[in-house]
């Protein structure tokens, strides 16, 4: 929409584990940039959260979705990669950016198979202010990999993610994938150097999340929520 000083304005929603992080990134790009546009851009944030969990509950608020979500690869309740691809499988409106302290393409296909439009290094000021105006026009930032546009992304997600996704951590998420690949408790442990009861106790939260009677059912169910 435009301002009364003719301004465009693209709201941004921002998600960062870090609170001084947040803080900086909020400072770091909201305000108004005549040179990006014939009337010029004006980027104001809507909201700020630090758990992954409680960002996907806002963006399923219809009162609370952004016009771009900027969205860190490193969260610590669940990572960036699984709240992109929980939103988008539900989402076909909102872009999402993601931003990261590390190497881009550290990130880059895994963020673009979850649905994102776009990443961009977490500090450098004008590049994540170029690519949130990129994907607030419905267009790709593909400096560091290649995306897909919201609704492509989208159409691929939405029956291709469990339901209720964001009720699990990235370990039950790990462990669960693995579960319906076949491999024992035993197995599970080795792979991602966690021991066995650790592997079980993760099952056993998963069904209660899944609402499963028995490890069969909740591998049942989990496979058959991503086909």
């Amino acid at each position: 929409m435009n301002d009364d000083k003719g301004c465009r304005t693209i709201h941004v929603a921002i998600v960062d584990n870090d609170r001084c992080a947040l803080a900086m990134l909020d400072q770091l790009i909201c305000g108004t940039y005549d040179d990006l546009a014939e009337d010029g851009i004006r980027i104001v944030t809507d909201w700020c959260e630090t758990s992954g969990r409680r960002a996907i509950m806002r963006c399923n608020r219809v009162e609370t979705v952004a016009d771009v979500l900027l969205l860190d690869m490193s969260m610590e309740d669940i990572s960036g990669v699984r709240v992109c691809e929980a939103v988008r499988s539900r989402h076909e409106v909102m872009a999402i950016l993601g931003i990261t302290s590390y190497s881009p393409t550290k990130y880059a296909k895994r963020l673009a198979e979850a649905g994102a439009q776009g990443l961009v290094p977490k500090l450098d000021r004008m590049e994540i202010v170029r690519a949130i105006v990129t994907v607030a026009d419905g267009g790709l930032f593909e400096r560091y990999g290649r995306f897909t546009t919201v609704d492509e992304s989208y159409r691929r997600l939405r029956k291709t993610t469990p339901a209720r996704e964001e009720l699990f951590s990235e370990r039950e998420f790990d462990v669960m994938d693995l579960c319906s690949y076949g491999l024992t408790s035993d197995e599970i442990a080795e792979k991602l150097g966690i021991s066995p009861s650790t592997v079980k106790t993760h099952v056993v939260k998963a069904m209660k999340k899944l609402g499963a009677r028995n490890r069969a059912e909740a591998v049942g169910m989990w496979v058959t929520a991503r086909e």
